[in-house]
């Protein structure tokens, strides 16, 4: 005769996650059902950039000729801030207990945990010609009519970059016509981007602790080549550094379950 039962699997799951509590349910070596909590989530996150640029050459372009000396001064700086927040706590059902998996963050809203806030960039960027080279190279001012504040609207979504590592996965679009750098920008060891910035969490305290915060941060630094040639005909010197920081947090609170009251 051939036994069948029903598989228990929490409703409401995303197929994927569904059919990997199912196998987990059905596998010999599980030790324990997989369990479903819900959360509620608060996220913040911020953005905080600064930079200056400084170029600047003086030449001889030949005197004995009348020509006389060609300069040109390339400078700028700047700052941004991105902030970021949930407009109220948002619901995540968290599952643990499949198969040793780390626990499965999932947002009610496909797209992930809504954020809103502001992106507010503001900077300066010019390349000038002066003396013999005047006439020839048009001087360059870097728009800036799309600096300002502006509003954002985004999601993140949170997930594992290594062991008790999670990192929030999020876009912002640049802000366009607003000076960030000089032409080639700075160079950066690594992405300074959000996404590279995990915070340290138990993935033991999902599923058992009624409420927990966690917060990552992290800065780069940016820089360019130098330069600095310095002789009476010829001057040609070159700074700039830049400084991004990206710090975040969240906070789960566990959602009790609705109380029915029996009619009498």
């Amino acid at each position: 005769m051939l036994l069948t039962s029903r598989i228990a699997v929490p409703r409401h799951l995303p197929p994927v996650v569904a059919a990997l509590v199912a196998a987990t349910i059905l596998s010999p070596s599980a030790s324990a059902a997989p369990r479903q909590t819900t959360y509620e989530v608060t996220f913040e996150a911020e953005m905080v950039e600064r930079w200056r640029f400084d170029e600047r050459q003086s030449k001889d372009c030949g005197a004995d000729d009348g020509v006389g000396r060609c300069d040109r001064h390339a400078v700028g700086q700047g700052s941004a801030r991105i902030a970021l927040r949930t407009p109220r706590p948002q619901r995540v059902s968290v599952t643990t207990g499949i198969g040793g998996m780390q626990p499965m963050i999932v947002s009610s809203i496909d797209r992930g945990i809504p954020l809103k806030g502001s992106h507010r960039r503001g900077g300066t960027f010019t390349d000038t010609y002066s003396g013999a080279w005047d006439a020839a190279n048009p001087d360059h001012v870097a728009a800036a009519n799309g600096c300002g504040v502006h509003t954002v609207t985004t999601d993140v979504s949170l997930s594992w970059s290594g062991r008790n590592a999670l990192r929030p996965m999020l876009l912002i679009d640049d802000l366009p016509d607003c000076p960030a750098g000089p032409y080639d920008g700075f160079s950066y060891d690594g992405s300074p981007a959000v996404g590279e910035v995990p915070a340290s969490v138990s993935e033991r305290k999902f599923g058992r602790v009624k409420q927990f915060r966690f917060t990552g941060t992290k800065a780069w630094r940016g820089t360019v080549d130098p330069i600095d040639r310095t002789t009476p005909d010829d001057t040609y010197v070159r700074s700039g550094a830049s400084e991004i920081r990206w710090s975040w947090e969240a906070t789960f609170r566990i959602v009790k379950p609705a109380q029915h009251r029996r009619g009498r």
